[in-house]
């Protein structure tokens, strides 16, 4: 009994320093209550925490008040011929836009994704259609095998044809990447029997269209390294052989008609010789389809010597051909003030030299044709030893699949100045100038497609490509370009 009451004593003196704390703590926050008045609401709330702290009450130092700040008058003025302009292009993009949108609601997108998932052929097997113009309607079988996903093809082969009679087929394989080394080897052979012939240099009247065919062989291989920085080198060895004659079939005007009395060089021979190339190029774009900023830098030059051949209808000796390529080419992108608006700027000047009096057959000479386009006039309308060309366009975004890398469509305004030339210093005499609009379509890994139309001096022209101006994709052996001539 007596060891108890010193335990309850001690209880007993606990609890009421607990309670005297608990009233002191208290007796401030009644206080305030009842001083306070309207505001205790406020005054009992507990602050707002954060990550990184507590949050203070809006004020005058911790918010922001937008406004939009009006454009000056002479900004909209100068807007006016721009909008109406394009008013045409942006009515079109709606449409496709609103179409795009339309069938995502009704399911329809879906459909076609899913019958487009299904795979038909083989595995590493594809088909492709070709609309040419004037080489008619075809198609494309090609069977790639690839290195691992992401890292292209180690073996290709291709075989395509048009109803007007454009026909070919090719064959490359490819070691190493391209931080080590990039080996491609190849060949492939290629007959047109519907090129046209217009006359030699800019001065060639469109009125002469003469039609012949061509038929191509080639073989070699190529050396492609990175040298950081963006910069890339490729060597390449190949040895080729053009002939143009007369079509056999039903192709009018022949060119032999057309050009009875002044046969241009090597019509009706073939020419066979070996060439040596050698290109740096850097290149910074960020992105295959829509870049903002960086671009793309080329030199190229390249020798050939001929080997032999049959005589043309001038009886000179291919034999004999020799002459030196080379090329310089520049392309930037600007950004502009809204995102993926961008002003694309491209100039190039290539130029055959030949080495001393050796003639170079008309079938080698530069033209106007991929991807050395004037968009305003029919390909391969010039032809002579030089060609220079200055491209501008303005680019801005119409509907993307999801984000801005994923496919999407973009519509474009354009412009091509330039000109075939025999020597450098004829630049200026005979520019012609083209401009049109078009609808692009890609990704941020790849470039899909593109529609365009086109106006000239000699008419309008509206093409349906797979492959840009910008920024082409050369492929190489692996691709089965085209190697003649150089570009």
């Amino acid at each position: 009994m007596t060891q108890g009451n010193p335990r309850r004593l001690l209880r007993a003196v606990a609890a009421v320093a607990i309670l005297c704390g608990v009233i002191a703590e208290s007796a401030p926050a009644a206080f305030a209550e009842e001083s306070t008045g309207a505001s205790s609401a406020e005054a009992s709330q507990p602050a707002v925490e954060s990550a990184w702290g507590p949050i203070p009450e809006p004020s005058d130092s911790t918010s922001a008040v937008l406004s939009t700040v009006p454009a000056p008058t002479w900004a909209r003025v100068l807007d006016v011929p721009y909008l109406v302009g394009t008013f045409p292009i942006h009515l079109a993009s709606r449409l496709v836009a609103e179409s795009v949108e339309a069938s995502d609601r009704i399911g329809l997108s879906r459909v076609v994704a899913r019958l487009f998932a299904r795979r038909v052929l083989p595995p590493y097997t594809s088909i492709g259609l070709r609309t040419g113009g004037e080489d008619g309607f075809g198609g494309t079988f090609s069977i790639a095998y690839p290195k691992r996903p992401g890292q292209g093809d180690t073996f290709r082969l291709k075989v395509d044809g048009t109803t007007g009679g454009d026909h070919g087929a090719s064959v490359g394989a490819g070691w190493g990447t391209l931080k080590n080394g990039e080996l491609q080897i190849g060949g492939g052979y290629r007959m047109r029997r519907n090129m046209h012939f217009f006359g030699m240099g800019p001065e060639s009247d469109a009125d002469d269209e003469a039609i012949f065919l061509e038929e191509t062989a080639y073989g070699g291989a190529s050396l492609k390294r990175g040298l950081g920085g963006d910069f890339v080198a490729r060597g390449a060895a190949l040895w080729t052989s053009v002939g143009a004659r007369g079509t056999p079939r039903d192709h009018d005007p022949a060119l032999s008609a057309v050009f009875e009395d002044r046969l241009p060089d090597g019509f009706r021979g073939r020419s066979e010789g070996a060439s040596f190339c050698f290109e740096l190029e850097h290149d910074d774009t960020p992105e295959a389809t829509r870049p903002e900023h960086g671009g793309v830098r080329r030199g190229l030059l390249a020798y050939f010597h001929g080997t032999g051949g049959k005589p043309g209808a001038d009886g000179i000796d291919p034999a004999d051909v020799r002459f030196w390529t080379w090329r310089g080419e520049l392309q930037q992108f600007v950004p502009l003030w809204y995102s993926k608006r961008a002003l694309a700027l491209r100039a190039f000047v290539t130029k055959i030299e030949p080495v001393g009096d050796a003639t170079v057959p008309f079938s080698r000479l530069l033209s106007n044709d991929d991807p050395d386009l004037l968009r305003g006039y029919r390909d391969q309308r010039w032809r002579d030893l030089g060609l220079a060309v200055a491209t501008a366009e303005y680019r801005w975004p119409v509907w993307a699949l999801e984000t801005t890398r994923s496919m999407g469509l973009d519509a474009y305004i354009f412009t091509d100045v330039g000109q075939v030339f025999h020597e450098v210093g004829d630049l200026g005499d005979e520019l012609t100038t083209s401009y049109g609009a078009g609808m692009r379509l890609g990704s941020f890994e790849a470039f899909a497609g593109r529609i365009e139309f086109a106006h000239g001096e000699e008419g309008n022209e509206i093409r349906l490509r797979l492959d840009q101006v910008f920024q082409d994709d050369k492929g190489g052996f692996l691709r089965g370009r085209h190697p003649v001539p150089d570009r």
